[in-house]
């Protein structure tokens, strides 16, 4: 909301400690509200005007009752890099249920139903695939309108496109698994030179990762308290980023870098 990395940072040195052979369970949304009960009057009142500027768009005076993808304009940009964070950090990543295709909700239904329509598995079958059944006997109905349609925003659409939602999340399983220290290790917040740049370390078995994220619109070259010698693992967009020089790292806007040590 405040498209600065301090609220971040500050968030997670507030946790509380845990037992070591335990981790937390980290989501970006489920199928609840997004409760803002444990903010200031001031901080839900910032959240509300980024996210769910409509009365429509909250629940119960203490909460969001959108999904993720419309919470952010339905720009994949945003939502890579909040994904990128929820991966790159230590603990349990959490997927509900269509938050890796992007779908959308419907807000003419009441309450926390707005955010559990049924999965999108088709644009050109009815009820996009979910179900044979008559659409008058469905529990909730598909999302038929706008631009998260099920027309636009389907499985068999994202499977075909490289460039998807889907590919990306895969792509990010994938890494994921790959460095385990991102999911295991201890880590560490670095130090940048611009507010809105968050950058970690996390370190497992005498290995380090790092990851740089970008939470503006605007491209930034920031100095960052990195060592030289790493290599991107896992970024955002198909263009290669300049190596990282003196602390000195490139970033576009919403970019995010995983990086480790050259083999």
């Amino acid at each position: 909301a405040t498209g600065t990395a301090e609220p971040v940072g500050r968030a997670w040195n507030e946790l509380p400690e845990i037992p070591k052979r335990c981790q937390w369970a980290n989501f970006l949304r489920n199928h609840d509200e997004l409760s803002l009960d444990q903010l200031t009057e001031d901080e839900r009142e910032r959240v509300y005007r980024a996210f769910a500027p409509d009365e429509d768009m909250r629940a119960y005076g203490r909460g969001i009752r959108r999904r993720l993808a419309p919470m952010l304009g339905g720009d994949q940009r945003r939502v890579e890099l909040m994904y990128s964070l929820l991966f790159s950090t230590p603990d349990t990543p959490i997927l509900n249920a269509g938050e890796e295709l992007g779908l959308g909700d419907d807000l003419r239904l009441k309450e926390r139903e707005s955010s559990r329509t049924p999965m999108q598995w088709s644009g050109d079958e009815p009820n996009a695939g979910f179900s044979t059944a008559d659409p008058s006997r469905l529990v909730r109905p598909v999302v038929t309108d706008g631009p998260f349609a099920f027309g636009r925003v389907n499985v068999a659409a994202q499977e075909r496109d490289p460039r998807s939602l889907l590919h990306f999340v895969r792509h990010a399983v994938r890494t994921y698994k790959a460095n385990p220290a991102f999911g295991r290790g201890a880590w560490t917040f670095l130090s940048a030179d611009d507010p809105a740049v968050l950058v970690h370390r996390c370190e497992l078995d005498g290995h380090s990762v790092y990851a740089v994220h970008n939470l503006s619109c605007e491209a930034k070259a920031v100095q960052a308290d990195l060592p030289d010698g790493l290599a991107d693992v896992f970024h955002d967009t198909a263009t290669a980023y300049e190596p990282i020089r003196g602390g000195r790292v490139h970033l576009r806007p919403y970019g995010y870098r995983w990086l480790r040590p050259r083999e």
